[in-house]
Protein backbone atom coordinates (compact mmCIF):
# COMPACT_ATOMS: atom_id res chain seq x y z
CA UNK A 1 0.00 0.00 0.00
CA UNK A 2 2.86 2.36 0.84
CA UNK A 3 4.37 1.74 -2.59
CA UNK A 4 1.04 2.48 -4.29
CA UNK A 5 0.65 5.72 -2.32
CA UNK A 6 4.13 6.75 -3.24
CA UNK A 7 3.47 6.04 -6.92
CA UNK A 8 0.15 7.94 -6.82
CA UNK A 9 1.85 10.88 -5.11
CA UNK A 10 4.55 10.93 -7.77
CA UNK A 11 1.93 10.95 -10.56
CA UNK A 12 0.00 13.73 -8.81
CA UNK A 13 3.14 15.86 -8.58
CA UNK A 14 3.45 15.71 -12.35
CA UNK A 15 0.12 17.50 -12.83
CA UNK A 16 0.29 21.24 -13.63
CA UNK A 17 0.52 23.36 -10.51
CA UNK A 18 -2.95 24.98 -11.01
CA UNK A 19 -4.56 21.52 -11.15
CA UNK A 20 -2.82 20.44 -7.94
CA UNK A 21 -3.81 23.69 -6.24
CA UNK A 22 -7.47 23.11 -7.18
CA UNK A 23 -7.35 19.55 -5.81
CA UNK A 24 -6.02 20.78 -2.47
CA UNK A 25 -8.72 23.45 -2.40
CA UNK A 26 -11.48 20.87 -2.99
CA UNK A 27 -10.03 18.73 -0.22
CA UNK A 28 -10.06 21.71 2.14
CA UNK A 29 -6.31 21.56 2.65
CA UNK A 30 -3.74 24.38 2.29
CA UNK A 31 -1.60 24.17 -0.80
CA UNK A 32 2.09 23.71 0.17
CA UNK A 33 4.38 26.59 -0.71
CA UNK A 34 6.71 25.99 -3.63
CA UNK A 35 10.39 25.66 -2.74
CA UNK A 36 12.57 28.57 -3.85
CA UNK A 37 14.09 28.03 -7.29
CA UNK A 38 16.75 29.66 -9.35
CA UNK A 39 15.65 31.77 -12.28
CA UNK A 40 15.14 29.56 -15.32
CA UNK A 41 14.97 30.49 -18.96
CA UNK A 42 13.60 28.91 -22.10
CA UNK A 43 12.15 29.76 -25.49
CA UNK A 44 10.50 33.14 -25.25
CA UNK A 45 11.98 33.77 -21.79
CA UNK A 46 15.56 34.43 -22.75
CA UNK A 47 18.19 31.69 -22.82
CA UNK A 48 21.45 33.34 -21.88
CA UNK A 49 21.38 35.80 -19.04
CA UNK A 50 24.72 35.22 -17.37
CA UNK A 51 27.68 37.55 -17.06
CA UNK A 52 27.81 41.31 -16.87
CA UNK A 53 25.52 41.68 -19.89
CA UNK A 54 22.63 40.21 -17.92
CA UNK A 55 23.01 42.02 -14.63
CA UNK A 56 20.07 44.21 -13.75
CA UNK A 57 17.96 43.21 -16.76
CA UNK A 58 14.91 40.98 -16.98
CA UNK A 59 16.34 37.67 -18.28
CA UNK A 60 13.22 37.24 -20.40
CA UNK A 61 14.38 40.07 -22.65
CA UNK A 62 18.05 39.26 -23.29
CA UNK A 63 18.37 35.69 -24.59
CA UNK A 64 19.99 34.78 -27.91
CA UNK A 65 16.79 33.13 -29.27
CA UNK A 66 18.21 30.33 -31.43
CA UNK A 67 14.63 29.39 -32.35
CA UNK A 68 14.37 32.66 -34.29
CA UNK A 69 17.93 32.88 -35.58
CA UNK A 70 17.84 29.42 -37.15
CA UNK A 71 14.68 30.37 -39.08
CA UNK A 72 16.25 33.44 -40.66
CA UNK A 73 17.24 32.60 -44.28
CA UNK A 74 21.01 32.35 -44.70
CA UNK A 75 20.89 34.62 -47.77
CA UNK A 76 19.96 37.61 -45.58
CA UNK A 77 22.86 40.05 -45.50
CA UNK A 78 21.38 43.24 -44.03
CA UNK A 79 19.36 42.33 -40.95
CA UNK A 80 17.21 44.49 -38.69
CA UNK A 81 16.76 43.37 -35.07
CA UNK A 82 13.70 45.03 -33.54
CA UNK A 83 13.99 45.59 -29.79
CA UNK A 84 17.53 44.23 -29.82
CA UNK A 85 18.00 44.55 -26.01
CA UNK A 86 21.65 43.71 -25.24
CA UNK A 87 22.35 42.44 -28.75
CA UNK A 88 22.41 38.70 -28.08
CA UNK A 89 20.08 37.87 -30.98
CA UNK A 90 21.97 40.04 -33.44
CA UNK A 91 25.28 38.58 -32.34
CA UNK A 92 23.87 35.08 -32.90
CA UNK A 93 22.76 36.14 -36.40
CA UNK A 94 26.29 37.32 -37.19
CA UNK A 95 27.73 34.02 -35.98
CA UNK A 96 25.29 31.99 -38.07
CA UNK A 97 25.56 34.15 -41.22
CA UNK A 98 29.19 35.28 -41.64
CA UNK A 99 29.37 38.66 -43.30
CA UNK A 100 25.83 39.69 -42.34
CA UNK A 101 25.40 43.25 -41.16
CA UNK A 102 23.02 43.64 -38.19
CA UNK A 103 21.33 46.88 -37.13
CA UNK A 104 19.55 46.89 -33.80
CA UNK A 105 16.71 49.15 -32.66
CA UNK A 106 16.54 49.69 -28.91
CA UNK A 107 15.14 52.58 -26.84
CA UNK A 108 16.51 51.42 -23.49
CA UNK A 109 19.80 53.30 -23.08
CA UNK A 110 21.75 50.83 -20.90
CA UNK A 111 20.72 47.89 -23.09
CA UNK A 112 21.56 49.80 -26.29
CA UNK A 113 25.03 50.63 -24.93
CA UNK A 114 25.78 46.93 -24.46
CA UNK A 115 24.29 46.01 -27.84
CA UNK A 116 26.47 48.62 -29.57
CA UNK A 117 29.55 46.56 -28.71
CA UNK A 118 28.13 43.48 -30.47
CA UNK A 119 26.24 44.78 -33.49
CA UNK A 120 27.24 46.83 -36.50
CA UNK A 121 24.87 49.63 -35.54
CA UNK A 122 22.32 50.40 -32.85
CA UNK A 123 19.76 53.18 -33.24
CA UNK A 124 17.32 54.67 -30.76
CA UNK A 125 14.03 55.00 -32.62
CA UNK A 126 10.39 54.69 -31.65
CA UNK A 127 9.03 51.75 -33.63
CA UNK A 128 5.66 53.48 -33.83
CA UNK A 129 7.06 56.73 -35.27
CA UNK A 130 7.14 56.53 -39.08
CA UNK A 131 9.32 59.63 -39.45
CA UNK A 132 11.85 58.43 -36.89
CA UNK A 133 12.10 55.03 -38.57
CA UNK A 134 12.56 56.57 -42.01
CA UNK A 135 15.26 58.97 -40.78
CA UNK A 136 17.15 56.42 -38.72
CA UNK A 137 16.93 53.40 -41.02
CA UNK A 138 16.23 54.72 -44.51
CA UNK A 139 18.73 54.42 -47.35
CA UNK A 140 19.85 50.83 -46.77
CA UNK A 141 17.01 48.39 -47.47
CA UNK A 142 16.99 45.45 -45.08
CA UNK A 143 16.42 41.97 -46.44
CA UNK A 144 15.82 40.33 -43.06
CA UNK A 145 14.00 41.31 -39.87
CA UNK A 146 13.97 39.62 -36.47
CA UNK A 147 11.08 40.61 -34.19
CA UNK A 148 11.44 38.52 -31.07
CA UNK A 149 8.60 39.14 -28.62
CA UNK A 150 8.38 42.86 -29.43
CA UNK A 151 5.12 43.41 -31.35
CA UNK A 152 2.93 42.65 -28.32
CA UNK A 153 4.65 45.48 -26.42
CA UNK A 154 3.55 48.12 -28.94
CA UNK A 155 0.43 50.28 -28.93
CA UNK A 156 -0.14 49.68 -32.64
CA UNK A 157 1.90 46.74 -33.95
CA UNK A 158 -0.26 46.65 -37.09
CA UNK A 159 0.94 50.10 -38.09
CA UNK A 160 4.53 49.35 -37.05
CA UNK A 161 4.64 46.46 -39.53
CA UNK A 162 3.37 48.84 -42.22
CA UNK A 163 6.02 51.42 -41.30
CA UNK A 164 8.76 48.83 -41.69
CA UNK A 165 7.88 48.30 -45.36
CA UNK A 166 9.42 51.72 -46.06
CA UNK A 167 12.90 50.44 -45.11
CA UNK A 168 12.70 46.86 -46.41
CA UNK A 169 13.80 45.27 -49.65
CA UNK A 170 10.91 44.12 -51.91
CA UNK A 171 11.28 40.44 -50.90
CA UNK A 172 12.47 40.92 -47.32
CA UNK A 173 11.78 38.19 -44.77
CA UNK A 174 10.55 38.80 -41.24
CA UNK A 175 10.89 36.20 -38.50
CA UNK A 176 8.72 37.01 -35.49
CA UNK A 177 7.63 35.37 -32.27
CA UNK A 178 4.35 36.19 -30.56
CA UNK A 179 2.95 34.73 -27.34
CA UNK A 180 -0.30 32.79 -27.66
CA UNK A 181 -3.02 34.26 -25.45
CA UNK A 182 -5.04 31.11 -26.20
CA UNK A 183 -2.70 29.01 -24.04
CA UNK A 184 -4.73 26.99 -21.51
CA UNK A 185 -3.35 28.96 -18.56
CA UNK A 186 -5.21 32.09 -19.72
CA UNK A 187 -8.62 30.43 -19.54
CA UNK A 188 -7.75 28.78 -16.24
CA UNK A 189 -6.95 32.11 -14.62
CA UNK A 190 -9.78 34.13 -16.18
CA UNK A 191 -12.62 31.57 -15.98
CA UNK A 192 -11.68 29.62 -12.86
CA UNK A 193 -9.56 31.96 -10.76
CA UNK A 194 -11.46 35.09 -11.92
CA UNK A 195 -8.37 37.20 -12.48
CA UNK A 196 -5.96 38.25 -15.19
CA UNK A 197 -2.52 36.79 -14.40
CA UNK A 198 -0.19 39.80 -14.60
CA UNK A 199 3.38 38.48 -14.53
CA UNK A 200 6.95 39.77 -15.01
CA UNK A 201 7.49 37.54 -18.07
CA UNK A 202 5.89 35.15 -20.53
CA UNK A 203 2.44 35.30 -22.14
CA UNK A 204 1.00 37.51 -19.41
CA UNK A 205 3.94 39.89 -19.09
CA UNK A 206 2.51 42.99 -17.42
CA UNK A 207 4.09 45.21 -20.10
CA UNK A 208 2.16 43.57 -22.97
CA UNK A 209 -0.29 45.92 -24.65
CA UNK A 210 -1.62 43.64 -27.41
CA UNK A 211 -2.63 39.98 -27.47
CA UNK A 212 -2.72 37.44 -30.29
CA UNK A 213 -4.23 34.00 -30.86
CA UNK A 214 -3.79 31.74 -33.88
CA UNK A 215 -6.36 33.39 -36.18
CA UNK A 216 -4.94 36.87 -35.57
CA UNK A 217 -1.61 36.07 -37.22
CA UNK A 218 -2.36 36.15 -40.96
CA UNK A 219 -4.38 39.41 -40.73
CA UNK A 220 -1.62 41.03 -38.66
CA UNK A 221 0.95 40.50 -41.41
CA UNK A 222 -1.34 40.64 -44.47
CA UNK A 223 -2.62 44.14 -43.67
CA UNK A 224 0.99 45.37 -43.81
CA UNK A 225 1.84 43.73 -47.13
CA UNK A 226 3.48 40.52 -45.90
CA UNK A 227 2.66 36.99 -46.99
CA UNK A 228 2.89 34.43 -44.18
CA UNK A 229 4.95 31.49 -45.41
CA UNK A 230 5.07 29.38 -42.28
CA UNK A 231 3.85 29.30 -38.70
CA UNK A 232 5.65 27.10 -36.18
CA UNK A 233 4.75 26.57 -32.55
CA UNK A 234 6.55 26.35 -29.25
CA UNK A 235 4.67 24.02 -26.89
CA UNK A 236 4.50 23.95 -23.11
CA UNK A 237 2.63 22.02 -20.45
CA UNK A 238 3.32 24.68 -17.83
CA UNK A 239 3.38 28.41 -18.56
CA UNK A 240 6.61 29.09 -16.70
CA UNK A 241 9.92 27.55 -17.81
CA UNK A 242 10.10 23.98 -16.54
CA UNK A 243 11.88 20.77 -17.53
CA UNK A 244 8.52 19.03 -18.03
CA UNK A 245 7.76 21.32 -20.95
CA UNK A 246 10.03 19.16 -23.11
CA UNK A 247 7.19 16.61 -23.22
CA UNK A 248 4.56 19.11 -24.37
CA UNK A 249 4.99 18.36 -28.08
CA UNK A 250 3.92 14.76 -27.50
CA UNK A 251 0.63 15.93 -25.99
CA UNK A 252 -0.03 18.52 -28.71
CA UNK A 253 -2.57 16.44 -30.61
CA UNK A 254 -5.41 17.96 -32.66
CA UNK A 255 -7.83 19.57 -30.24
CA UNK A 256 -5.12 20.36 -27.70
CA UNK A 257 -2.59 21.98 -29.99
CA UNK A 258 -3.76 25.58 -29.52
CA UNK A 259 -4.17 25.10 -25.76
CA UNK A 260 -0.57 23.93 -25.43
CA UNK A 261 0.97 26.47 -27.80
CA UNK A 262 3.01 28.88 -25.70
CA UNK A 263 4.33 30.87 -28.61
CA UNK A 264 3.93 31.25 -32.37
CA UNK A 265 6.98 31.56 -34.61
CA UNK A 266 6.01 33.31 -37.84
CA UNK A 267 8.01 33.52 -41.04
CA UNK A 268 6.57 36.08 -43.46
CA UNK A 269 7.85 37.64 -46.66
CA UNK A 270 7.12 41.08 -47.99
CA UNK A 271 4.77 40.93 -50.95
CA UNK A 272 5.70 43.69 -53.38
CA UNK A 273 2.28 43.45 -54.99
CA UNK A 274 0.54 44.72 -51.86
CA UNK A 275 0.71 48.38 -50.87
CA UNK A 276 0.46 49.07 -47.15
CA UNK A 277 -1.30 52.27 -46.11
CA UNK A 278 0.18 53.89 -43.01
CA UNK A 279 -2.82 55.96 -41.98
CA UNK A 280 -5.29 53.21 -41.06
CA UNK A 281 -6.22 53.66 -37.40
CA UNK A 282 -5.50 51.00 -34.82
CA UNK A 283 -8.61 48.96 -34.14
CA UNK A 284 -9.83 48.90 -37.75
CA UNK A 285 -11.80 45.64 -37.73
CA UNK A 286 -10.67 44.85 -41.24
CA UNK A 287 -7.12 44.60 -39.88
CA UNK A 288 -7.67 42.93 -36.56
CA UNK A 289 -10.36 40.35 -37.17
CA UNK A 290 -9.88 37.56 -39.75
CA UNK A 291 -12.78 36.73 -42.08
CA UNK A 292 -15.11 34.02 -40.77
Amino acid sequence: MTTLRRAARDVFRRFPRPVRRAAFRLAGRPFPAAPPRAAATSVGDGDAAGGSDGSGFNPSYIGSRPDLVERLPSECRNVLDLGCATGEVGAAVKRRIPGARVTGVELDGPMAAIAASKLDRVVAADLEDAQAIAQALGGEPFDGVVAGDILEHLVDPWRTLRILTTVLAPDAVIVASLPNVGFWDTSWNVLIRKRWPYRPRGIHDSTHLRFFARRNLEPLFAQAGYRVERIDRSYRLIERPHRRNRYARFAAIPGLRDLLTFQFLVIARRDGGITAELDHPVGDHGELIPPI
